[in-house]
C-alpha cells in the first residue's frame, strides 16, 4: 500500500471476480456521501449450480442502514471482516496508520476491524446491489487449507492476538474500546475453534495450548456479545481433566452441543448484542 497514489485503494483476491462497473459504482457512492469506505454486496460462488445467497442480509441484520456513522451500527458490520469488497480512502488509511500484519496469512481482520471502527462514514451499496463481489469457494483455498498448512491457522491465532493490541491503540472512548474488545473476544473464541477442528492431529496440541493461553483472560460471562456457542467452548476450556481428555472433550462435546442447540444457535449467533445468555 505504501506505493499507492490513488484517491481510493482496493483489493481483489486472484481467484475472485467483480461485477461490471464495480469500482465506478463504489467510487461514485464514496464521492456522493464523502465516505472513507464504500462497500459492495458479496456473493459466495461454489459452482455455476451452487451460489450462496448474498451477504447483504448478514451485515444489515440489525441496523438495516446503508450509511454507517454511528458506533453501534459499526458493531453490526464488524464481523464482515474481509477487506476485498470495499474501497478505502487512501489518506484515511494513512492518517490512521492502518496496515496489514506483514508476512501473515488471514491478515484481513486486524485491518478491517481498525478501518471500520475509525472510519467517519461507511456507505454500503444496498439494497441496489449494483456492485457485487463474487467470492469463489475452493477446497484448496487458504481459508480451507489449514489441514494441509498449519501455518495458516497459527497465523490466524497471531493475528487475533495482534488485534487486541491494535484495539488498545485506537483513539476511541473507553466504553467503545471495551465493547469492541468483547466483540473481538467472541470472534477469537469461535474463529480459532474452527481452525482447531481442521488442523492435522500433530498440530492440535500446540495450537490448543496457544489458543487456551490467548482466551484464558476473557471473562465471557460478562461479555454482552457472547452467544451460547462461545460460552460452551469457553466453559470447556476450564474443565479440569487430563490434557489428552480435554482435547477429546473440546473436539467432541461442542459439536454435540451445537447439534442440540442448532435451531436456537442459528437465531442468536449473528448478533447477540445486549443479551447475556446463561448456559
Amino acid at each position: 500500500m505504501k506505493h499507492a497514489t490513488g484517491e481510493y485503494i482496493s483489493f481483489i483476491d486472484s481467484d475472485d471476480w467483480i461485477s461490471f462497473n464495480f469500482y465506478k459504482h463504489l467510487y461514485d457512492l464514496a464521492l456522493k456521501y464523502d465516505a472513507d469506505i464504500s462497500g459492495s454486496d458479496v456473493v459466495s460462488w461454489y459452482s455455476p449450480h451452487k451460489i450462496k445467497e448474498s451477504w447483504s442480509s448478514y451485515w444489515t441484520y440489525k441496523s438495516k442502514k446503508t450509511i454507517i456513522t454511528d458506533i453501534e451500527d459499526k458493531k453490526n458490520l464488524i464481523f464482515a471482516c474481509s477487506c476485498w469488497y470495499k474501497i478505502y480512502r487512501r489518506k484515511f488509511i494513512e492518517a490512521n496508520n492502518i496496515v496489514f500484519p506483514p508476512h501473515k496469512f488471514i491478515e484481513d481482520f486486524p485491518f478491517t476491524f481498525a478501518s471500520t471502527i475509525m472510519a467517519n462514514k461507511i456507505v454500503l451499496d444496498y439494497p441496489n446491489n449494483e456492485a457485487v463481489y463474487f467470492y469463489r469457494q475452493r477446497d484448496t483455498s487458504i481459508m480451507h487449507s489449514a489441514k494441509h498448512n498449519a501455518a495458516v491457522a497459527f497465523d490466524a491465532l497471531d493475528n487475533h492476538r495482534l488485534l487486541f493490541k491494535i484495539l488498545d491503540t485506537l483513539n476511541i472512548s473507553k466504553k467503545d474500546k471495551k465493547h469492541f474488545s468483547q466483540i473481538a473476544e467472541v470472534f477469537a473464541i469461535e474463529n480459532l475453534f474452527n481452525w482447531l477442528n481442521v488442523l492435522p492431529n500433530e498440530n492440535k496440541e500446540e495450537f490448543f495450548q496457544k489458543y487456551k493461553d490467548l482466551i484464558g483472560g476473557f471473562d465471557i460471562n460478562k461479555n454482552v456479545y457472547a452467544g451460547i456457542y462461545a460460552k460452551i467452548i469457553s466453559k470447556l476450556l476450564d474443565i479440569s481433566v487430563s490434557h489428552t481428555d480435554l482435547i477429546f472433550v473440546l473436539l467432541r462435546v461442542p459439536i454435540k452441543a451445537y447439534e442440540i442447540c442448532k435451531r436456537r444457535f442459528l437465531k442468536i449467533k449473528k448478533f447477540c448484542f445486549n443479551k447475556d445468555i446463561v448456559i
